[in-house]
Protein backbone atom coordinates (compact mmCIF):
# COMPACT_ATOMS: atom_id res chain seq x y z
CA UNK A 1 0.00 0.00 0.00
CA UNK A 2 1.54 3.04 -0.96
CA UNK A 3 1.62 6.84 1.52
CA UNK A 4 -1.88 8.37 0.96
CA UNK A 5 -1.43 11.62 0.34
CA UNK A 6 -4.60 13.19 1.40
CA UNK A 7 -4.53 10.97 4.78
CA UNK A 8 -1.06 12.24 6.02
CA UNK A 9 -1.41 15.74 5.04
CA UNK A 10 -0.51 16.60 9.01
CA UNK A 11 2.69 14.16 8.81
CA UNK A 12 3.52 16.27 5.37
CA UNK A 13 3.36 19.51 6.65
CA UNK A 14 5.80 18.37 9.72
CA UNK A 15 8.28 16.85 7.34
CA UNK A 16 8.18 19.97 4.92
CA UNK A 17 8.50 22.58 7.71
CA UNK A 18 11.60 20.51 9.11
CA UNK A 19 13.04 20.97 6.09
CA UNK A 20 11.76 24.26 5.45
CA UNK A 21 13.76 24.51 9.10
CA UNK A 22 16.70 23.01 7.56
CA UNK A 23 17.12 25.26 4.60
CA UNK A 24 17.43 28.50 7.15
CA UNK A 25 20.59 27.17 8.43
CA UNK A 26 22.35 26.48 5.27
CA UNK A 27 24.27 29.79 4.66
CA UNK A 28 27.21 28.37 6.43
CA UNK A 29 27.50 25.40 4.36
CA UNK A 30 26.98 27.54 1.20
CA UNK A 31 29.80 30.27 2.59
CA UNK A 32 32.51 26.97 3.44
CA UNK A 33 31.58 25.93 0.18
CA UNK A 34 32.37 29.13 -1.53
CA UNK A 35 35.59 29.40 0.80
CA UNK A 36 37.11 25.95 -0.74
CA UNK A 37 36.65 24.48 3.14
CA UNK A 38 36.15 21.11 2.63
CA UNK A 39 36.57 19.74 5.92
CA UNK A 40 33.80 22.50 7.69
CA UNK A 41 31.80 21.74 4.40
CA UNK A 42 31.42 18.11 5.12
CA UNK A 43 30.65 18.69 8.81
CA UNK A 44 28.19 21.27 8.45
CA UNK A 45 26.58 18.65 6.57
CA UNK A 46 26.56 16.19 8.36
CA UNK A 47 25.11 17.90 11.45
CA UNK A 48 21.96 19.25 9.40
CA UNK A 49 21.21 16.22 7.27
CA UNK A 50 21.35 14.18 10.79
CA UNK A 51 19.21 17.25 13.25
CA UNK A 52 16.57 17.29 10.42
CA UNK A 53 16.25 13.26 10.52
CA UNK A 54 16.89 13.26 14.33
CA UNK A 55 14.04 15.90 14.10
CA UNK A 56 11.38 13.73 12.50
CA UNK A 57 12.53 10.42 14.15
CA UNK A 58 12.19 11.86 17.61
CA UNK A 59 8.66 13.64 16.79
CA UNK A 60 7.26 10.25 15.49
CA UNK A 61 8.57 8.22 17.99
CA UNK A 62 10.61 5.88 15.77
CA UNK A 63 12.45 3.15 17.53
CA UNK A 64 16.39 2.11 16.05
CA UNK A 65 18.03 -0.97 16.61
CA UNK A 66 21.86 -0.17 14.74
CA UNK A 67 23.95 -2.41 14.46
CA UNK A 68 27.44 -2.34 13.75
CA UNK A 69 28.69 1.56 14.09
CA UNK A 70 32.34 0.40 14.93
CA UNK A 71 32.33 0.43 11.27
CA UNK A 72 31.19 3.27 10.42
CA UNK A 73 34.69 5.27 9.19
CA UNK A 74 35.78 8.13 11.03
CA UNK A 75 36.51 10.25 7.87
CA UNK A 76 34.93 9.99 3.99
CA UNK A 77 35.02 9.29 1.18
CA UNK A 78 32.97 6.13 1.33
CA UNK A 79 29.89 4.33 -0.70
CA UNK A 80 27.31 3.10 1.35
CA UNK A 81 25.82 0.53 -0.43
CA UNK A 82 22.44 -0.45 1.06
CA UNK A 83 19.03 -2.48 0.36
CA UNK A 84 15.94 -0.21 -0.21
CA UNK A 85 12.94 -1.06 1.33
CA UNK A 86 10.70 2.16 1.42
CA UNK A 87 10.70 5.58 1.53
CA UNK A 88 11.87 6.18 4.69
CA UNK A 89 15.75 4.49 4.11
CA UNK A 90 17.41 7.64 3.43
CA UNK A 91 15.45 9.15 6.73
CA UNK A 92 16.64 6.00 8.41
CA UNK A 93 20.73 6.41 7.19
CA UNK A 94 20.58 10.25 7.19
CA UNK A 95 20.07 9.52 11.26
CA UNK A 96 21.95 6.47 11.58
CA UNK A 97 25.19 7.27 10.03
CA UNK A 98 26.59 9.80 12.23
CA UNK A 99 30.17 10.31 12.00
CA UNK A 100 30.79 11.75 7.99
CA UNK A 101 28.74 13.71 5.72
CA UNK A 102 26.69 11.56 3.37
CA UNK A 103 24.05 12.27 0.70
CA UNK A 104 22.42 9.19 -1.95
CA UNK A 105 22.26 9.07 -5.74
CA UNK A 106 18.42 10.04 -6.30
CA UNK A 107 15.94 9.01 -9.06
CA UNK A 108 15.46 12.35 -11.26
CA UNK A 109 12.00 12.71 -10.66
CA UNK A 110 12.67 13.98 -6.94
CA UNK A 111 14.99 16.68 -8.70
CA UNK A 112 11.71 19.40 -9.11
CA UNK A 113 10.60 18.28 -5.69
CA UNK A 114 9.81 20.93 -3.42
CA UNK A 115 12.90 21.59 -1.16
CA UNK A 116 14.37 17.79 -2.07
CA UNK A 117 15.84 18.57 -4.95
CA UNK A 118 17.44 21.67 -3.62
CA UNK A 119 18.62 19.50 -0.37
CA UNK A 120 20.38 16.80 -2.72
CA UNK A 121 22.44 19.11 -4.57
CA UNK A 122 23.24 20.92 -1.47
CA UNK A 123 24.61 18.12 0.58
CA UNK A 124 26.08 16.60 -3.28
CA UNK A 125 24.25 14.16 -4.15
CA UNK A 126 23.30 12.97 -7.89
CA UNK A 127 20.21 12.26 -10.00
CA UNK A 128 19.91 9.24 -11.75
CA UNK A 129 17.30 8.89 -14.81
CA UNK A 130 16.46 5.35 -15.48
CA UNK A 131 16.19 3.84 -18.64
CA UNK A 132 18.65 6.17 -20.26
CA UNK A 133 21.95 4.93 -21.18
CA UNK A 134 23.29 8.09 -21.49
CA UNK A 135 21.84 10.14 -18.95
CA UNK A 136 23.30 7.15 -16.26
CA UNK A 137 26.80 7.83 -17.81
CA UNK A 138 26.83 11.50 -16.30
CA UNK A 139 24.99 10.35 -13.16
CA UNK A 140 28.21 8.04 -12.65
CA UNK A 141 30.90 10.52 -13.72
CA UNK A 142 29.30 13.42 -11.39
CA UNK A 143 29.10 10.46 -8.70
CA UNK A 144 32.55 9.77 -9.31
CA UNK A 145 33.96 13.35 -9.46
CA UNK A 146 32.07 14.16 -5.83
CA UNK A 147 33.62 11.14 -4.66
CA UNK A 148 36.59 12.21 -5.60
CA UNK A 149 36.21 15.85 -4.03
CA UNK A 150 35.77 14.11 -0.93
CA UNK A 151 32.08 13.40 -0.39
CA UNK A 152 30.33 10.07 0.76
CA UNK A 153 27.31 8.43 -0.97
CA UNK A 154 24.43 6.38 -0.42
CA UNK A 155 23.25 4.00 -3.47
CA UNK A 156 20.43 1.68 -3.20
CA UNK A 157 21.47 -0.97 -6.27
CA UNK A 158 18.13 -2.79 -6.72
CA UNK A 159 17.25 0.51 -8.05
CA UNK A 160 13.83 0.88 -6.89
CA UNK A 161 12.16 0.37 -3.48
CA UNK A 162 11.16 -3.34 -2.52
CA UNK A 163 8.18 -2.23 -0.44
CA UNK A 164 8.65 -5.57 1.87
CA UNK A 165 11.44 -7.42 3.63
CA UNK A 166 12.92 -9.29 0.65
CA UNK A 167 15.32 -7.23 -1.74
CA UNK A 168 15.50 -7.68 -5.35
CA UNK A 169 18.45 -8.31 -7.34
CA UNK A 170 21.36 -5.42 -7.31
CA UNK A 171 21.28 -3.67 -11.05
CA UNK A 172 25.16 -4.21 -12.84
CA UNK A 173 27.13 -1.55 -12.58
CA UNK A 174 26.00 -0.01 -9.32
CA UNK A 175 29.57 -0.56 -7.83
CA UNK A 176 32.01 1.42 -10.75
CA UNK A 177 30.97 4.43 -8.41
CA UNK A 178 33.39 3.19 -6.08
CA UNK A 179 35.59 1.59 -9.25
CA UNK A 180 36.33 4.79 -10.80
CA UNK A 181 36.35 6.97 -7.30
CA UNK A 182 38.84 4.51 -5.62
CA UNK A 183 36.83 4.49 -2.72
CA UNK A 184 36.34 2.05 -0.04
CA UNK A 185 32.85 0.14 0.80
CA UNK A 186 29.94 0.25 3.50
CA UNK A 187 27.59 -2.21 2.94
CA UNK A 188 24.10 -1.67 5.16
CA UNK A 189 21.05 -3.62 6.11
CA UNK A 190 18.32 -1.97 6.55
CA UNK A 191 15.33 -3.40 8.05
CA UNK A 192 11.46 -1.84 8.71
CA UNK A 193 11.77 0.78 6.70
CA UNK A 194 9.02 -0.35 4.44
CA UNK A 195 6.63 -0.65 7.27
CA UNK A 196 7.14 2.62 8.71
CA UNK A 197 5.21 4.10 5.38
CA UNK A 198 4.51 2.23 2.50
CA UNK A 199 2.67 -0.89 4.49
CA UNK A 200 0.16 0.85 6.08
CA UNK A 201 -0.56 3.66 3.90
CA UNK A 202 0.33 6.37 6.88
CA UNK A 203 3.19 6.67 9.19
CA UNK A 204 3.56 3.75 11.73
CA UNK A 205 6.32 4.02 14.05
CA UNK A 206 7.68 0.87 13.77
CA UNK A 207 11.45 -0.67 14.59
CA UNK A 208 14.22 0.42 12.41
CA UNK A 209 17.23 -2.29 12.34
CA UNK A 210 20.42 -0.65 10.65
CA UNK A 211 23.38 -2.60 10.27
CA UNK A 212 26.39 -1.69 8.80
CA UNK A 213 29.21 -4.45 7.94
CA UNK A 214 32.22 -4.05 7.67
CA UNK A 215 34.40 -1.69 5.41
CA UNK A 216 35.43 -3.47 1.96
CA UNK A 217 38.49 -2.08 0.80
CA UNK A 218 37.14 -2.29 -2.74
CA UNK A 219 40.11 0.61 -4.08
CA UNK A 220 42.40 -1.79 -3.01
CA UNK A 221 41.50 -4.68 -4.70
CA UNK A 222 42.40 -5.59 -8.49
CA UNK A 223 39.83 -5.78 -11.78
CA UNK A 224 38.96 -9.68 -11.13
CA UNK A 225 38.55 -8.90 -7.21
CA UNK A 226 36.51 -6.21 -8.13
CA UNK A 227 34.40 -8.00 -10.65
CA UNK A 228 33.80 -10.69 -7.64
CA UNK A 229 32.51 -8.05 -5.12
CA UNK A 230 29.22 -7.63 -6.52
CA UNK A 231 27.20 -10.88 -5.75
CA UNK A 232 29.41 -11.48 -2.29
CA UNK A 233 28.08 -8.07 -1.14
CA UNK A 234 24.45 -8.42 -1.96
CA UNK A 235 24.64 -11.69 -0.78
CA UNK A 236 26.07 -10.39 2.68
CA UNK A 237 22.85 -8.13 2.64
CA UNK A 238 20.41 -10.75 1.91
CA UNK A 239 21.39 -12.82 4.45
CA UNK A 240 21.76 -10.36 6.94
CA UNK A 241 18.08 -9.47 6.03
CA UNK A 242 16.93 -13.01 6.02
CA UNK A 243 18.46 -13.35 9.98
CA UNK A 244 16.14 -10.18 10.84
CA UNK A 245 13.03 -12.02 9.62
Amino acid sequence: MELNIFKNLATLFFIISRTRKFFKNTSSIEKAKADDDLDLEKKLILEATNKWATSIVDHFNIPFEIQGKENLPKEGPVLFVSNHQGYADILDLLYAIDTVQASYIAKKEFENFPYLGRAVRLTHGVFLERGSGKEAIKALRKGVDILKQGYSLIIFPEGTRSKENDMRSFKAGSLKFAQKAKVPIVPVTINGSYELFEKNGKVVPCLQTIIFHEMIHYELMDRKEQSEMMPKIEKLIRNSLEDLK
